[in-house]
């Protein structure tokens, strides 16, 4: 509420494919045109062909996720990828079935994406807003961390003397003392992580990673007041009676300025829930879910596009539900408030293969053993049985 940010956001983008460490890397590519690259061959030789909205490095990484890093490097390092001409027909396509070393592949990835570090410091989401993000994919903790300077302002004590028919103001200081303030931070932090930590998991789309999620842990913490360039947001709060006495955060200032009640549920405009904890969701790059005068119609939140690319519907503001957090007077994190941190962790990871939802485990191969590979005493090719499947030419 009171917030300040003029600049409308972007659309957000999506994230280029993780290669992780074992990855096939395909040869030099010229940059992506109008041309279709397309994977054909004559009629005696199978062919896999990737989906056709991808060309190059994205077409290699199709296939590594589908079928397995050992198939595209047999793949690649026996055959050649070639362009195809606009017009050009695709023939003798025919379906390949799946190498048994997917399996074993995913999982090994899976093992090297475990040891490497995904982080971000001074994360700031396509919406606005701003914090550190760090994943833990042994703990499957998404941690998100705000770091706030603080700035104590007193005020002043009105006190009323006299007749009670015409009486006398009188004005008093009303100053910050250190336990006040110790006071303030300590429930500011702890309304906060109550209200905001575990409300939101991801989860991997990847085949044969679907057990990796990622539920969010909040923290704000205190940066020192005289470092205010390494906060994430520089806080002033204002003693009881001083001038301001409107909550807000400024995003592109990277300041919020708060009064000693917001901390304390029921208080000021919020019912239930602090007014500090709506405008941390502000800190996490969401917007006002509410209407003012001055909103226009059809007007969306920050964080409305970011929605939209997830659940596939705007928000807008004045017309969502009251129950919402970032609502006038709701006290309800939403699942689609934790896009800004789906947003980071796609970032982090290099990956765009999360969702909010779980994907269904998929098979693993019946050729694979529990630890991936092809199970003891897997027979051969039978001499007097059919011959073998055609080579696969990738062009």
């Amino acid at each position: 509420m009171g917030v300040e940010h003029q600049v409308q956001p972007p659309t957000p983008t999506a994230q280029p494919a993780r290669l992780g460490p074992s990855a096939i890397v395909a040869p030099a590519l010229a940059p992506a045109t109008d041309e279709a690259f397309a994977w054909s061959t004559r009629a005696d030789e199978a062919v896999v062909r990737p989906p056709s909205s991808l060309s190059g490095r994205a077409a290699v990484l199709a296939l590594q996720r589908s079928h397995g890093n050992a198939f595209v490097q047999r793949v690649l390092s026996a055959t050649l990828l070639q362009r195809r001409g606009k017009g050009e027909k695709i023939t003798g396509v025919s379906e390949v079935e799946e190498d048994p070393d997917a399996y074993a592949d995913a999982l090994a990835d899976l093992k090297d994406f475990k040891r490497e570090s995904h982080a971000a410091v001074n994360h700031i989401p396509s919406s606005g807003g701003r914090f550190d993000v760090k994943y833990d994919a042994n703990a499957n903790k998404l941690l998100i961390t705000v770091k706030c300077a603080f700035t104590f302002k007193d005020g002043q004590k009105v006190t009323l003397v006299g007749n009670p028919n015409a009486p006398t103001v009188q004005y008093s200081p009303d100053k910050w003392g250190a336990a006040d303030q110790t006071a303030f931070k300590t429930k500011f932090f702890a309304q906060i992580r109550q209200t905001w930590s575990g409300q939101h998991t991801f989860w991997c789309q990847l085949d044969w990673w679907e057990a990796l999620s990622a539920t969010t842990d909040i923290s704000v913490v205190e940066h020192s007041a005289k470092d205010t360039q390494g906060a994430h947001f520089n806080v002033t709060v204002q003693k009881s009676g001083s001038e301001e006495s409107t909550a807000s955060v400024k995003q592109r200032m990277a300041t919020a300025t708060l009064r000693e009640g917001d901390v304390d549920p029921g208080k000021g405009a919020l019912t239930g829930a602090s007014v500090a904890s709506h405008e941390a969701g502000h800190m996490f790059g969401l917007g006002d879910e509410y209407a003012e005068a001055a909103t226009k119609p059809g007007e969306t939140a920050w964080h409305s596009n970011l929605v939209k690319a997830e659940f596939g519907h705007e928000v807008v503001r004045g017309k969502g539900g009251a129950e919402s957090i970032m609502a006038l007077t709701g006290v309800k994190v939403l699942q689609e408030h934790g896009v800004t941190f789906l947003e980071a962790l796609k970032k982090v990871t290099e990956m765009t293969e999360w969702s909010h939802t779980p994907k269904p485990p998929k098979p693993k191969p019946a050729a694979a053993s529990p630890s991936g590979g092809a199970g003891p005493g897997t027979p051969g090719p039978d001499p007097d049985g059919p011959p073998p499947r055609p080579p696969v030419k990738f062009i």
